[in-house]
């Protein structure tokens, strides 16, 4: 578990406490034929792949996420959904 307050320049995240505060490397497209909450779960899966998020980490909760990339809570409710039923 990363320490509180440390910033992974590889992935452009801030960690507090093992938990991702901000998605620095996340963006969405919005002309994209692949809907958001799919865009965004599919980050997600990459970053686990990629050893970016490990086992313990804790995803923001869904209204922080939101705000932070600008969607509604309920794209990234159904994004979380969409990578527990992997």
């Amino acid at each position: 578990m990363l320490c509180p307050e440390t910033f992974d320049d590889e992935t452009r995240n801030w960690y507090t406490n093992g938990m991702v505060q901000s998605w620095g490397g996340f963006e969405v497209d919005r002309r994209s034929e692949t809907p958001l909450y799919l865009q965004l779960s599919q980050q997600i899966e990459h970053w686990i792949d990629d050893g970016a998020l490990a086992p313990g980490d804790r995803l923001p909760a869904s209204r922080d996420l939101a705000k932070q990339i600008g969607v509604n809570r309920n794209t990234i409710t159904s994004a979380y959904e969409a990578l527990a039923s992997r």
